[in-house]
């Protein structure tokens, strides 16, 4: 890492493997070695700092990891985004030297089913990290990298967000699986019923009005005579959101919940 100053007089924070190695004020450094820029503004020194106190391992992992992220899903990580991995990439290597795991049982399978692209970059992404600092990680490290490549494309989004999302889905699908223990999380209706609740839960955080055309009282009404046992579980999941998460679940909200565990549930007695 090194601080420079451009033609035009700018300071910039560069990063690049040996790029400040050997090298005095005033020396001009190789622009072949920068593998990152940041344009130093206000908080420059609040930048340096941080950045002083990763590793250089660290630092190299995380410019060879966006690298291949942006290349894959055509973006470029911000300044924030990028050291906030960096910052994830240096703790997950100090939590695997002291044997430190952060579990993420319950989310783990709506992580890959929701982002499959980012998931699969995430994998890879720890397979290098491995492979460079010689220790392995915990799996876990797979679903929380692929909240921080999911959040560095959403630019209105944050990472928390992202998690608080997830977070609600496996919930939902917790209380989903109790009535119904046998659920096929590989099929085609599984997963977009995921899709349904992602879009939902996107909605009623960011207090957005639907959109649609409001349904027929009436359907509904129809729909609980013709469905019940599905009907009751959708009554357990608009509780539980609406005392737990403080969501409140509408009557249109819930033909669609019981429209997407009608189609999930009987697929899968059928089969």
């Amino acid at each position: 890492m090194a601080l420079v100053l451009d033609d035009e007089q700018k300071e910039w924070i560069v990063i690049g493997k040996g790029i400040g190695f050997g090298m005095k004020l005033g020396s001009q450094i190789d622009e072949t070695k920068v593998e990152r820029r940041f344009l130093a503004a206000d908080q420059m020194n609040q930048v340096i700092s941080r950045l002083q106190e990763f590793k250089t391992q660290s630092l190299e992992l995380t410019s060879s990891i966006t690298k291949m992220v942006e290349k894959e899903l055509k973006f470029e990580f911000s300044p924030k985004d990028y050291l906030s991995l960096a910052d994830h990439i240096d703790f997950a290597l100090t939590r695997a030297h002291e044997g430190i795991e952060l579990s993420s049982q319950s989310i783990k399978w709506e992580t890959k089913k929701l982002y499959p692209h980012e998931f699969a970059l995430a994998k890879k992404a720890l397979a290098e990290i491995e492979q460079t600092a010689g220790i392995p990680l915990p799996d876990s490290e797979i679903f929380l990298m692929t909240y921080h490549f999911v959040n560095a494309q959403a630019k209105e989004s944050k990472l928390q967000e992202t998690i608080q999302i997830t977070n609600l889905i496996a919930d939902t699908m917790k209380i989903v699986n109790l009535d119904y223990p046998q659920l096929d999380r590989e099929s085609f209706n599984y997963g977009r019923f995921v899709g349904h609740l992602r879009a939902m839960f996107i909605r009623k955080l960011k207090d957005q009005a639907n959109d649609e055309t409001p349904l027929d009282k009436a359907l509904l009404e129809v729909m609980i005579g013709k469905y019940p046992k599905e009907y009751a579980t959708v009554k357990k999941l608009s509780e539980f959101l609406k005392t737990k998460k403080a969501i409140a679940i509408t009557p249109d909200d819930e033909v669609y919940l019981l429209l997407h565990i009608v189609r999930v549930t009987n697929r899968q007695e059928a089969e």
